[in-house]
């Protein structure tokens, strides 16, 4: 028993492993179903813009091959999972019979039937997958088709297309003469204009370097001039200010001494009164020279009010010029401030003039540069027009070529038609002369006959056995429709005719003429069959002739008739060209070329886009069909485990006959006996 739920516990993991595998190749069938649809959509967009037949019957073929390959593989898958399915209930009969033989036994039945319906549940799942795909496959191989279809009605656009460029090729051809000279006048107007555009670019480059030396030279001369003056201004400023300094020093250190000489005569005149007053007291006590003494300090005392109010006016006057040096500082630190501004300006010009000389140079660059690939561009435009008039000269001369050949075998025809006519016309007077000849050799054996039949009557009395048959008008006299046949002979009548009874000129008139209808050779009873049939025979010949000629004729009328449209278009765009400025017919020619030559490529380039993509499509659908082998090879793997479980329950159960027979043991130790075989232990191939 625990042998046999190992086995179970080992297989349940192979066979989610196989699921999970299945479930795998399942989502990526999915992922490249989508990108064929996405693919095919972007197909039909492609074949909508441009389609090329022979990619179209490409993919026709491929698209069919592709079909019948995933419609085998498709039967096959079928064939394989309605087996898996007969295997699958044949094991379920077979497990349902081993349950009978014990506990163990039915346990593990079950677990497989649970395995078995699982399996049976995923292979389901897969049918209706595989269905799905058959549907998408479906709905993409009518999308293939619709956009073969749409490929092939951008095939005919692109016929049509081409049919177009063709008569515009024969129209280009036709009007090669005027195309020749509107360019010829068109090479002599652009040279004059290149002369004038030279000689104007001449003078303005002159005139440009005058402008910008002279500009140059002035923005260069009023820098250094406003340089110079500030570089002035500033030496100037600098010198007052350091003359102010001095001046203010020197102003300090007389200041200052002259402070000291008043200190040190303010101390003498306090020494001198202090002197004088203890002289005074001395005095005083001595009762002498009071007066005096009075009157020398209040001298004193005056005289040093006085020095006082000298010395305040000295430090006014000292304070004012300190005022007035610092303002005028001041003036001169503004005016060194403007200076520096007024500098820094003057260079910011002379940096301005000379970014606009630079620019001035890099014009003249830039023009010199336009100047040459304006020239290079004018000899690619001259080689490109020597080209279109190799072109147009070449196919204008295969249309005159083709031209002289029709003339030469409309030539040919009419000489042909020329020369037939007048063998008809030989034939029938043969004809005619050869019968005319018959009835007079008949007339003269009747006459004969009659003579000898009637010795006695007289030649001339002899009336006539037979009347003559109606002659052919060109046989009669001018102006006798059908005359009868008479012996005699008017005497208005004209000469006969020449040898034979006929008169060429009223045959070749008559022949001119509506002659089949005057003439029926079925009733011209003188006329051999054989006679006949050489005279209708040569009439058909002549009348093929003549239809021939007159396909030729209305042929070479349609052509002159083209030619004459031709010119009338070509005249109409000349006088519309010169109208809109003169110069634009090579222009809208080569304009006309370019548009048929894109419009080729791009249809070449949307073929060979369409063809890509179809290899593309076969590539997917290789891949596909892979993943379907794939597929198969799994549902053919799954089949084989499945058989390989039959026949390890057969040789189960078979042993457990045996061990029944034999030793006629319980069912429990043949249940335990029989899933410890080595083939159910073994896992699943995927």
């Amino acid at each position: 028993g625990d042998g046999r739920a190992a086995t179970d516990e080992e297989r349940a993991p192979t066979m989610s492993s196989e699921t999970e595998s299945l479930r795998k190749k399942v989502a990526t069938l999915t992922v490249i179903n989508g990108a064929l649809q996405k693919e095919n959509d972007d197909l039909r967009a492609a074949r909508e813009d441009a389609g090329g037949a022979s990619s179209s019957r490409g993919g026709n073929d491929a698209s069919a091959d592709a079909s019948a390959v995933v419609a085998q593989v498709e039967a096959e898958c079928e064939a394989r999972l309605r087996e898996a399915d007969e295997t699958i209930d044949e094991l379920r009969r077979e497990l349902t019979e081993i349950a009978k033989g014990g506990d163990a036994a039915q346990s593990a039945n079950r677990d497989k039937t649970v395995k078995l319906r699982e399996a049976k549940n995923e292979i389901a799942a897969l049918r209706r997958r595989v269905s799905e795909l058959e549907g998408n496959e479906r709905r993409l191989n009518s999308q293939l088709r619709d956009a073969e279809a749409d490929a092939a009605r951008a095939a005919k656009a692109a016929e049509n297309n081409s049919r177009t460029a063709d008569g515009i090729r024969e129209e280009l051809g036709a009007s090669q003469a005027d195309a020749n000279r509107e360019i010829q006048s068109l090479r002599r107007r652009l040279n004059e204009r290149e002369q004038t555009a030279e000689k104007t670019i001449a003078t303005l480059r002159e005139t440009l370097e005058n402008e910008r030396s002279d500009a140059t030279a002035k923005e260069a001369k009023r820098a250094r001039s406003q340089v110079a003056s500030a570089e002035t201004r500033a030496a100037i400023a600098e010198a007052e200010a350091a003359k102010l300094s001095r001046e203010l020093a020197l102003a300090n250190e007389t200041a200052q001494s002259r402070e000291e000489s008043l200190r040190r005569e303010l101390r003498a005149a306090e020494d001198t009164a202090r002197t004088l007053e203890a002289t005074l007291s001395e005095q005083r006590h001595a009762g002498g020279f009071a007066r005096e003494v009075a009157g020398a300090v209040a001298t004193v005392t005056r005289e040093l009010e006085r020095e006082r109010t000298r010395r305040r006016q000295a430090e006014d006057e000292h304070a004012d010029r300190v005022r007035e040096r610092d303002a005028t500082i001041e003036r001169l630190g503004a005016d060194v401030v403007r200076l520096g501004d007024e500098l820094r300006d003057a260079k910011s010009a002379v940096s301005r003039a000379e970014a606009a000389r630079d620019e001035r140079r890099e014009a003249a660059d830039d023009a010199s540069r336009l100047r040459s690939e304006a020239e290079s561009a004018r000899t690619a435009a001259e080689a490109r027009a020597a080209e279109a008039v190799a072109v147009v000269t070449a196919r204008a001369q295969k249309a005159e070529r083709e031209c002289e050949v029709c003339r030469e075998k409309c030539a040919v025809l009419s000489a042909e038609l020329v020369a037939l006519e007048e063998t008809l016309a030989r034939a029938e007077l043969e004809a005619i002369r050869a019968r005319r000849d018959a009835d007079e050799f008949r007339k003269e054996a009747e006459r004969i006959r009659a003579l000898r039949a009637t010795p006695s009557a007289a030649p001339e009395s002899a009336p006539a056995v037979q009347s003559a048959p109606p002659r052919h008008p060109a046989i009669a006299p001018r102006g006798a429709a059908n005359p009868e046949p008479s012996n005699e002979t008017p005497p208005n009548a004209p000469p006969p005719p020449s040898v034979g009874g006929f008169d060429v000129a009223a045959l070749v008139e008559a022949g001119k003429a509506n002659f089949a209808n005057d003439f029926d050779v079925e009733t011209a009873n003188w006329l051999t069959s054989k006679e006949k049939r050489l005279i209708a025979a040569e009439r058909r010949t002549q009348a093929s002739l003549r239809s021939k000629l007159a396909e030729a004729e209305a042929k070479a009328a349609a052509l002159t008739t083209r030619v004459e449209e031709l010119e009338t278009r070509v005249e109409d765009a000349e006088a519309a060209g010169s109208n809109s400025g003169g110069d634009g017919g090579e222009g809208r020619f080569q304009k006309r070329l370019k548009e048929l030559r894109d419009a080729l490529r791009e249809e070449r380039d949307a073929a060979e886009s369409l063809s890509a993509r179809h290899e593309t499509l076969l590539e997917v659908l290789g891949e596909k069909e892979e993943e379907a082998d794939g597929l198969a090879r799994a549902v053919a793997a799954l089949r084989g485990a499945g058989g390989e479980s039959h026949a390890a329950f057969r040789s189960a159960l078979e042993r457990q006959l045996e061990d029944t027979e034999v030793a006629g043991s319980s069912p429990g130790k043949i249940a335990g006996r029989v899933f410890v075989s080595k083939d159910v232990d073994e896992p699943l191939d995927d």
